[in-house]
């Protein structure tokens, strides 16, 4: 099967879209604190020392923030998501090389390299 240009530019351009979207967005936070609140509801219900009145007020304001994460990581997944949706409106192969295995380690090397000098000039 033949890829031509439009395939490799439309990929290289969803891939830096989409690392400048995981780095503006914060992701890595959104991750970071779904895992904190978690911890911390598994410490709150798994201690003797917490009454049980005071867990029944702090679960649901854990169980809102975890709610509010999760949505954000959500958006930020289905941003990336209609990203690599948007060339196949114009080509239907686009997603069928963007899964393939040269397309996915294309990917894979675009984002690295992406990052490399997105370091390099923001240093």
């Amino acid at each position: 099967m033949y890829f031509g240009i439009f395939f490799h530019l439309a990929l290289i351009i969803c891939c830096v879209l989409s690392v400048e979207i995981f780095i503006q967005s914060n992701f890595q936070s959104i991750l970071s604190s779904l895992n904190n609140i978690s911890n911390k509801v598994y410490r709150a219900l798994n201690t003797d020392n917490i009454s049980d009145h005071w867990k029944e007020k702090v679960i649901p304001h854990y169980a809102f923030i975890i709610f509010k994460s999760s949505l954000k990581a959500l958006f930020v997944l289905l941003i990336i998501i209609f990203i690599f949706l948007i060339p196949t409106y114009f080509n239907n192969d686009f997603i069928y090389y963007s899964i393939s295995l040269m397309g996915i380690t294309e990917s894979v090397l675009i984002c690295f390299i992406y990052v490399k000098i997105r370091n390099m000039v923001f240093e």
